[in-house]
C-alpha cells in the first residue's frame, strides 16, 4: 500500500494524546499532521467519529456545493441548450447532482440538524427548484417544492435516515409508521417510507401559508410528484402568479397600476383564466382543443388534468408571450 502525505492526517479515535506532542507517525519520510477533525469520504468526522460539532460545516459546504452546480446547470442550460433542455432531464441531473449532495450520508449528521441549518440546505434546494421551474426568484419555496415535485429537504432527509436503517437491519419510525426491518424485505419498506413522507408533505402543503394560489391547480402532492409531469416556463407563472400580470408587477413596484388594458379589474390569474376580453381567443382555443365547453369554466385543478394538461400548456405559453407584449408596448415604468 502507498499512502500520500499531502493527503493523510492522523486523527485520535481512542485514547488520549498530547496534540502539541503528538506521536509521530511519518509517511514518506513527512511527519502526519495532528487533526481534531477531518473530511472523510465527504462528510466531516471529528475524534469521537461522530459529526455532531461539524455539522454545521459540513451543512455549509455541501449547500454551497450545491447552489454552485445549480448556477453552473442554469447558465448551461440558458447558453448551450435553452428551451431543448426539456424539464424531465433537469429532473434527472438535479437528482444525481444537487440532491445526492445535500443528502449524501445523511443518517451520519441529518438527524442533529437545526432551523439554521434546514435554511441553508432549504435555499440549496431552492436554487435547484428554479433551474427546474424556470420560476420567479420571488416563487415561494413550497409552490417550487410542488411543481418540480421534489420532497421538500427535512421530508427527505428523515426519509433518508430511516432506509438507512432498514438497511442496518433496525427498528425505525417515520412519520406514523413505525417499522420493523426483520419482519419485512427492504422493498416494500422503502415504499412505505415513501408513502408516508409524501403524507407528510401533504399535511405540510395543506397547512403551509405560502403558494395558495399553486394550492389551488395542485392541492395533491402527488399528483405531479407520481405522474412525473413536466412543469416548465411559461407555465410556472400561471400555478404561481408571479410573473408578467399586472397584478405581480405592482406588488413588486414595477408598476404603478394593476389594472387590465381590458378595463374589467385587476390582471391576475384568476382575471386572466376566465374573465379578460383581450384573452377570449386563447380561450376558446383552449376550450376547443379539449371539449370542456360544458364544463367550463372549470376549477384549476381540473386544468392539471392529463386530459387537459398539456394544452393548458400552450395556452399558457400564448397568455403570457401576449402579457410581454402589450408590457413591451406600455409606455410607463417597467
Amino acid at each position: 500500500m502507498k499512502l500520500s502525505a499531502e493527503k493523510s492526517v492522523l486523527l485520535q479515535l481512542k485514547g488520549k494524546f498530547n496534540h502539541r506532542r503528538p506521536p509521530l507517525i511519518k509517511v514518506e519520510n513527512k511527519n502526519l499532521k495532528m487533526v481534531t477533525s477531518t473530511k472523510y469520504l465527504g462528510v466531516d468526522i471529528d475524534e469521537r467519529l461522530g459529526v455532531t460539532s461539524h455539522v454545521t460545516s459540513h451543512v455549509a459546504r455541501v449547500s454551497k456545493k450545491a447552489k454552485t452546480i445549480s448556477h453552473a446547470l442554469r447558465r448551461v442550460a440558458r447558453e448551450r441548450w435553452g428551451a431543448m433542455l426539456k424539464p424531465k432531464t433537469l429532473s434527472v441531473i438535479y437528482k444525481g447532482a444537487v440532491e445526492s449532495i445535500l443528502t449524501f450520508n445523511a443518517a451520519g449528521w441529518a438527524g442533529r440538524t437545526n432551523a439554521h441549518h434546514m435554511r441553508s440546505l432549504e435555499g440549496a434546494q431552492r436554487s435547484a427548484m428554479l433551474t427546474l421551474t424556470k420560476g420567479y426568484r420571488t416563487t415561494p419555496t413550497s409552490a417550487l417544492q410542488v411543481i418540480s415535485g421534489v420532497l421538500p429537504i427535512d421530508i427527505l432527509l428523515k426519509e433518508r435516515i430511516c432506509k438507512y436503517d432498514i438497511r442496518k437491519g433496525k427498528t425505525t419510525t417515520h412519520g406514523q409508521v413505525t417499522l420493523i426491518s426483520n419482519s419485512m424485505t427492504k422493498n416494500p419498506a422503502y415504499d412505505l417510507i415513501r408513502e408516508e413522507s409524501l403524507d407528510l408533505w401533504q399535511s405540510k402543503w395543506n397547512d403551509n401559508p405560502t403558494g395558495r394560489l399553486t394550492y389551488e391547480f395542485l392541492p395533491d402532492v402527488r399528483a405531479i410528484f407520481k405522474k412525473k409531469t413536466a412543469v416548465s416556463g411559461p407555465i410556472v407563472q400561471i400555478l404561481t402568479g408571479h410573473g408578467k400580470t399586472r397584478e405581480y408587477l405592482k406588488r413588486f413596484n414595477f408598476k404603478d397600476s394593476n389594472l387590465c388594458d381590458c378595463g374589467a379589474g385587476v390582471q391576475d390569474i384568476n382575471h386572466i383564466l376566465y374573465e379578460c376580453e383581450l384573452m377570449e381567443i386563447y380561450r376558446q382555443e383552449l376550450i376547443s382543443a379539449t371539449q370542456v365547453s360544458a364544463q367550463w369554466p372549470m376549477a384549476k385543478s381540473r386544468l392539471m388534468d392529463d386530459d387537459i394538461f398539456e394544452m393548458f400548456k400552450v395556452f399558457a405559453t400564448r397568455i403570457v408571450d401576449e402579457l410581454v407584449t402589450r408590457i413591451s408596448l406600455d409606455s410607463g415604468p417597467s
